[in-house]
């Protein structure tokens, strides 16, 4: 399980991590899952072409049948979960036991997938960092001229060095 946040808004997080499942899912071996977790701002759905009106946050809320909302892309081997309606609580619903349950159940469910999270920005959205503690690893994506150095090196102290295995300079 991989997260892909950032210090601050429009530094391209969807994009990365639109590109990174793409790649990942167009290997010989690898499947790739995209959940979108940025509940305030999603964004995966209008870049893999799928429904916006149900998604994560409908399970999050309803208990809806994963199985029904998650939904195939063109690539092969790639699938999305998507955000859904934005809710009024993000932080409540991607900081509660059940999203850490979910990441844990799809995790175990798909041994040949990597799944990759979709999340706000790590300074603007307390639940980034929940989430990043919840993952096995986490993508910083940095965009020039966007964040400036002090608010990365904030973000990664929010994130802990153990937990970044990299960061992509967009």
């Amino acid at each position: 399980t991989v997260l892909v946040t950032s210090a601050v808004p429009r530094e391209g997080k969807s994009f990365i991590s639109a590109n990174l499942g793409i790649s990942l899912a167009m290997g010989v071996d690898q499947h790739a899952l995209l959940v979108d977790c940025d509940l305030r701002k999603p964004n995966l759905s209008n870049l893999m072409g799928g429904s916006k009106s149900q998604g994560l946050v409908d399970y999050l809320k309803n208990g809806a049948d994963l199985s029904k909302l998650i939904y195939r892309t063109s690539v092969s081997k790639l699938s999305v979960l998507g955000a859904g309606i934005p809710p009024l609580n993000p932080a409540e619903l991607l900081s509660s036991a059940k999203m850490a349950g979910l990441i844990e159940e799809l995790s175990e469910r798909y041994d040949d997938r990597l799944i990759i999270f979709d999340s706000p920005p790590v300074l603007v959205a307390a639940e980034s960092a929940v989430l990043a503690g919840v993952v096995d690893a986490v993508i910083l994506v940095v965009r020039q001229d966007v964040a400036k150095k002090a608010e990365i090196q904030k973000a990664i102290d929010m994130i802990g060095t153990n937990k970044i295995i990299g960061m992509v300079f967009n």
